[in-house]
């Protein structure tokens, strides 16, 4: 079963490289998920925001993702 996951708000303080923090229905999830790809594929221009975050030292990040 595929789902489309959707981006529901950008958590760039939360590093979620492990497993995800929720459900069936509701995620916390990492840039190594395969929900963050779907998420990222699925909002207009977000992987493009997600680019330009990064540490007070210039080291790019890449936040973790509320999805439904």
């Amino acid at each position: 079963m595929t789902n489309e996951w959707t981006a529901l708000g950008v958590l760039p303080n939360i590093n979620m490289e492990a497993s995800c923090f929720g459900g069936e229905y509701l995620a916390v999830v990492g840039e190594n998920d395969d929900r963050y790809d779907s998420a990222v594929a699925n909002g207009t221009d977000l992987d493009i925001f997600l680019s330009k975050f990064e540490s007070a030292h210039g080291v790019r990040l890449r936040p973790s993702l509320l999805v439904k």
